[in-house]
């Protein structure tokens, strides 16, 4: 549109011109009269003025997307990077920190977040937080940094987002609202922190820190204040989630030589092993709080596994030579999301709660990550 307007107020300038020049009378110097040309050469600048005035106002209004500078978010690279399963390499607890990194430009409204995915991809050459609904529709970026953004997770209501960021050169927990905006520093250490998962009220965020030594769980205020470690051990604890009532933890360990998955109180007391297999690990709750989702390569890869909340049941639901990561529950209970590289990389599925209905969401040549529904 603003093409033939351009062109329109070019012929409005050459017209004018013409004419004048045609109906030119010389001065007493020999010399002509310039005042029509400039008439016409200021007429055609205050067209042209208007139309680059009002032209973000013209994209406003039709949904399209003006680019003043010309970036491209659509052109995106791949990593090969195989060590973005969990949490990252943290001494002190600290209060909350009223600290930010960069918001990203909204460029599309946003809509309701139910059914929505949240995960992280190195689609742009670099680990930042997205969301897509699982039918790979509405696929909107929601950071932008030239550092790392990883292990995304929402709020009961969906209306933010927690997730981890390492522009201080060691990862910290941040939270943002779902849109990308207002992102908020909630840890401030030497070390790094993962972020894990909210409580049912909205209220607590678990994490992993490697603040003690080596990677412990805590549980902090969700505006970063009143962190209080959980877990207190010589080897690793990590991946944390809660369960729907609040009421138990579940989260991986290494304290019997190897990954297994273990529940306990709120506080940290009354553990119960559930697994006893080697490399067994990032459980997820459903909603009903009567089953945990989790990965294991106990059959030779790692596959999606679930089983009830007392370590019964143990049943397998995904069968191929790929690997199978990182699952999470729908709201409803009736389907999970996972992450996968029987494509060649990692990208993202959805299916049945009983393993059934497979679905691939997310397709390119990149890796996505840690997918969250």
């Amino acid at each position: 549109m603003f093409r033939i307007i351009r062109i329109f107020f070019v012929i409005i300038f050459f017209s004018t011109l013409f004419i004048n020049y045609g109906c030119r009378e010389e001065n007493d110097d020999g010399g002509y009269y310039s005042t029509d040309i400039a008439f016409a050469a200021g007429i055609a600048g205050a067209i042209y003025g208007v139309i680059e005035t009002n032209k973000s106002l013209f994209y406003e209004n039709t949904g399209e997307f003006y680019d003043p500078v010309g970036a491209n978010t659509s052109n995106y690279s791949s990593s090969n990077d195989e060590n973005h399963d969990n949490g990252a390499p943290a001494t002190t607890v600290s209060n909350s920190v009223a600290s930010t990194i960069t918001e990203p430009v909204t460029t599309t409204s946003q809509t309701s977040n139910s059914g929505k995915i949240v995960f992280a991809s190195e689609r742009d050459g670099n680990l930042e937080i997205y969301t897509i609904l699982s039918d790979n529709s509405n696929l909107q970026r929601l950071t932008n940094n030239s550092s790392d953004d990883h292990w995304p997770t929402w709020s009961p209501d969906k209306q933010k987002i927690c997730f981890s960021n390492n522009s201080s050169g060691k990862y910290e927990v941040y939270t943002m609202n779902s849109d990308g905006t207002n992102p908020l520093r909630l840890t401030n250490n030497n070390v790094d922190d993962a972020a894990g998962d909210w409580s049912g009220d909205g209220n607590k965020i678990l994490i992993t820190s490697w603040r003690d030594g080596n990677s412990e769980i805590y549980v902090m205020d969700s505006d970063g204040s009143n962190p209080k470690r959980l877990t207190n051990n010589v080897v690793e604890d990590s991946d944390p989630a809660w369960s729907p009532d609040g009421s138990k933890i579940v989260f991986m360990t290494k304290r019997n030589g190897n990954w297994e998955i273990y529940t306990m109180a709120s506080d940290g007391t009354d553990l119960n092993r559930l697994t006893s297999n080697d490399q067994t690990g990032s459980p997820s709750w459903s909603p009903d709080g009567t089953k945990i989702s989790f990965q294991s390569d106990r059959d030779g890869n790692y596959e999606i596994y679930v089983m009830d909340t007392d370590g019964s049941n143990q049943t397998r639901i995904t069968n191929n030579v790929a690997i199978d990561q990182q699952s999470w529950w729908s709201s409803d209970g009736s389907k999970i999301v996972w992450q996968t590289n029987r494509d060649g990389n990692r990208n993202i599925y959805t299916m049945d709660s009983n393993g059934g209905n497979q679905k691939q969401v997310t397709s390119n040549t990149s890796q996505d990550w840690t997918p969250v529904w």
